[in-house]
């Protein structure tokens, strides 16, 4: 076995998404401690009832707060798919985290709802009825919405093997439906778009262009809406291009952390 190559005092943060946990990433790790340390969160596997109760995005973005400071010596790079995405726009909004170096954002709109103006919604279109339809599905039968999320999850025109579903659902049934829904109910109507303009570090988007969970390409908003902004296009992706394409999802980390000149 290769022994890891240590490239300075980089630590990526890896954020999953709604009803996952950190396990989603097991696969890409390894690789990813060829780059730099490696620090996963989680925020799916509380056993306490009473404590899921009050989970939601203000928690969890709390928690993520206090991984940042207990690292404040490291070069940190987020990288948050999907709602973990919006959960690290959410810190960048709060507070100051010097340490925080870079952002690459996977798979997320910065409004989750569809307006007349706004066609980057979940799912092309989705409204607050929808909306309040996972809400219910989330608490009276989780299995079956756990089941319906992950076959959108592979690129469009393709379906992932029965193996590759049951690791997903086996990840899924670790999270707490309780948690799942508190998240979700704060992230459906949380609007991060002035969030996302005032980001003063660079950010990265990953887009999967045969996504069924993102069909609408977002990239030129992200683009003309921040300041420092980066953009690479998985063409073989779904809604997972770490999934999908992982030998090309660990080179654009490689690229984007150790690239001099993102901001300026």
């Amino acid at each position: 076995m290769s022994q890891p190559i240590r490239k300075g005092n980089n630590l990526i943060i890896l954020i999953p998404g709604l009803g996952f946990t950190s396990d989603i990433f097991i696969k890409i790790i390894p690789q990813l401690k060829n780059i730099s340390d490696v620090l996963t969160f989680d925020f799916f596997n509380s056993s306490d009832p009473l404590q899921n109760n009050t989970n939601g995005l203000n928690h969890f973005t709390e928690k993520l707060h206090d991984m940042v400071l207990a690292h404040n010596d490291a070069n940190i790079t987020l990288i948050g798919w999907s709602a973990g995405m919006t959960i690290a726009v959410n810190l960048l909004s709060l507070y100051s985290c010097e340490n925080i170096s870079k952002l690459i954002g996977i798979e997320q709109t910065p409004y989750l709802l569809s307006e007349d103006t706004w066609p980057y919604s979940v799912f092309g279109k989705f409204n607050l009825d929808d909306a309040n339809d996972f809400l219910k599905l989330i608490e009276c039968n989780y299995t079956l919405f756990a089941d319906s999320l992950t076959k959108v999850l592979a690129p469009i025109g393709e379906q992932y093997d029965k193996k590759h579903l049951n690791h997903l659902l086996l990840d899924m049934n670790k999270s707490s439906p309780i948690v799942v829904r508190n998240l979700f109910n704060d992230i459906i109507k949380f609007d991060i778009r002035e969030k996302i303009r005032q980001i003063d570090i660079p950010f990265i988007f990953f887009r999967g262009k045969k996504s069924r969970v993102y069909p609408m390409d977002i990239s030129k908003w992200y683009m003309e809406n921040c300041q420092y902004f980066h953009y690479t296009e998985f063409i073989k992706s779904g809604h997972m291009p770490f999934i999908d394409e992982p030998d090309k999802f660990i080179f654009s980390i490689d690229h984007y952390i150790f690239k001099k000149y993102l901001k300026g």
